[in-house]
């Protein structure tokens, strides 16, 4: 389990002696939210001192900008390292304000050297961190400066590696292989102010590769894949275009070279208004990945004859056999199903179109044959006494798999498994809300993560609180009722909407898990939602329809192309 900042600090402290006690005493006294503020917990593991004086650190006032500030060993202009452990330091203001884009000044290491050896040996700073502020070369050599960038470029593990390697056999040699880091993302998002949030729909997949694919071509542009010679190349032309560049402030400056613009500033042709405006269509294509059952035909226990029921238990063989019959010999319970088959036949002179499930046993999709499937079902229906149905049975559809799309009466959703004459289904329709709640959604997204619902603003204000859950519980049950969600079977609106002046009342933590496990039952995320604080029960929206089409007035299969690009439909009110 990772240790909290504050208890690190505690540990620390009670590791050195002289004042430890009036520092352990006062670090006990602080909220462990208080050390999320990266210049307050700088404040303790430098023991109080400006880190490139000495001087004593007024505690009063360390908030205020304009005396301490947040400081970079190595300069941002060179790398995006922003390692409270490795690179930042806190310091006075005036210190801050005199440091060039180059390491730390000799005069400042000769002065403090004494007191860094001492926040070493007591584990206050890390040895990477006492050797950034010790370097003895005062400048970056070019292989550093290639080195920073580099490090922006590469991915290094083990899977992208492999990856690469599948992509370089499979395309020619004239195929260049960009790589973008999910921080430069991340950092991407946080500038510009686009919010993510994994939990309120499926979105933020496709919105994270459009991202990665404009980071990733920005940073490729502009050091044309080899940050090395660039490096070499911009020796006494750091001022041209070309070859000025800031990591820390990379696209607040056209991104260009000779052949193309990645990433343009100029007014009236403003590349992130390009992208604020893609991210806000809600326009990507959503498939989902269909599975066909595989594995065990059954469980393995067998029932006596006494129990054993003809066709919910199985005979003991898989071939025609006398010991198949498990009224005499017994049986096999939990048969395995690859997927399903739709078909039509004639019951009470009516025709009936319905799906039936298949077996394992019977074989995959690839074997299957339309009359081995008719066999099995005539056989099964003639156990049953369906004689009209045995005779007049047609398959249709020979294999649907699960997670296969179906518009059921005006709604989407993916086919489940079976269960009696029901089949479980999962609405996939997205949620779509202003990105003022997709923000809220990732704070409660990463509240729920770390169990801490203390976050304030800059001006001193609960970020997440009960009145804001009761306004957002609100606006979801507004979608459910008029949207196209009203006609979701199974839906949570009654429950919720009977439960609302209960859910104001909930404890925060308990109204995040609500919202959250609301939404993703919405979108298929999550089959059902435990509502029994409310007044509801624990499996709320778990939705089941009949396996017979025959009385719906929708019922429509989509097959689609893995991008989703290309659907086939079929009416299986008609076919």
């Amino acid at each position: 389990r990772t240790t909290s900042r504050k208890q690190k600090l505690i540990d620390l402290y009670k590791s050195i002696k002289g004042e430890a006690k009036e520092w352990i005493k006062e670090i006990e006294n602080r909220d462990e939210s208080a050390f999320k503020s990266r210049k307050l917990f700088l404040y303790y593991m430098q023991q109080g001192m400006c880190m490139y004086s000495g001087e004593k650190i007024d505690l009063q006032n360390l908030m205020n900008d304009n005396l301490y500030d947040l400081d970079h060993i190595y300069p941002q202009h060179f790398t995006k390292d922003d390692s409270i452990h490795n690179n930042l330091v806190l310091v006075k203001k005036e210190f801050n304000a005199r440091k060039s884009d180059m390491p730390i000044t000799k005069g400042i290491q000769a002065k403090m050297h004494g007191k860094w050896k001492a926040l070493l040996e007591g584990k206050f700073i890390t040895s990477e961190k006492y050797a950034r502020l010790t370097r003895h070369s005062y400048a970056f050599s070019d292989d550093e400066k290639a080195g920073f960038i580099n490090r922006q470029l590469v991915e290094t593990s083990q899977a992208t590696k492999a990856i690469t390697r599948i992509f370089s056999q499979a395309f020619d040699n004239n195929t260049k292989i960009v790589f973008s880091k999910a921080r430069l993302v991340s950092d991407f998002r946080q500038k510009f102010e686009l919010p993510k949030s994994r939990v309120l729909n499926c979105y933020h997949h496709a919105n994270d590769a459009y991202l990665n694919i404009v980071v990733g071509n920005s940073y490729y542009v502009k050091f044309e894949g080899n940050p090395a010679r660039f490096i070499k190349e911009s020796k006494g032309k750091e001022n041209d275009k070309k070859y000025k560049y800031h990591l820390s402030k990379f696209f607040e400056n056209t991104v260009q070279n000779k052949n193309e613009i990645a990433w343009s500033v100029e007014e009236g042709n403003n590349t992130i208004n390009t992208v604020k405006r893609t991210m806000a269509k809600y326009s990507p294509l959503v498939t989902y990945k269909t599975e066909e059952g595989k594995g065990e035909y059954f469980k393995e226990t067998i029932y006596p004859k006494s129990k054993a029921k003809p066709l919910v238990y199985t005979g003991l063989k898989t071939k025609s056999t006398p010991l198949n019959d498990v009224t005499k010999y017994g049986g096999k319970t939990a048969i395995g199903t690859s997927g399903y088959c739709f078909v039509k036949y004639t019951e009470k002179n009516k025709e009936v179109r319905k799906f039936e499930t298949l077996p394992i046993y019977l074989g995959s999709s690839r074997t299957l044959t339309v009359e081995r499937i008719q066999e099995y079902l005539k056989e099964s229906y003639m156990e049953k006494g369906m004689i009209q149905a045995a005779e007049t049975i047609e398959v249709l559809i020979k294999f649907v798999p699960q997670k296969t799309e179906i518009v059921l009466d005006g709604y989407t959703y993916t086919i489940g498994g079976s269960t009696g004459d029901m089949m479980y289904i999962n609405g996939i329709v997205q949620v779509k809300l202003s990105k003022d709640y997709v923000k809220y959604f990732q704070k409660l997204e990463k509240a729920k993560e770390t169990n801490d619902y203390s976050e304030i603003d800059k001006l001193g204000n609960r970020v997440i609180t009960q009145q804001k859950n009761a306004e957002l519980i609100d606006i979801i049950l507004d979608k459910m009722e008029k949207e196209i969600f009203q006609n979701r079977k199974c839906s949570t609106y009654e429950t919720i909407n009977e439960g609302r002046d209960k859910f104001k009342t909930l404890d925060i933590n308990k109204q995040v898990t609500i919202l959250i496990d609301v939404i993703n039952n919405i979108y298929g995320s999550k089959q059902s939602v435990d509502l029994t604080l409310i007044g509801g029960k624990s499996n709320v929206g778990m939705c089941r329809a009949g396996r017979k089409m025959s009385n719906c007035n929708e019922a429509k299969l989509r097959f689609f192309s893995c991008t989703g690009i290309y659907v086939k439909e079929i009416d299986l009110l008609k076919i």
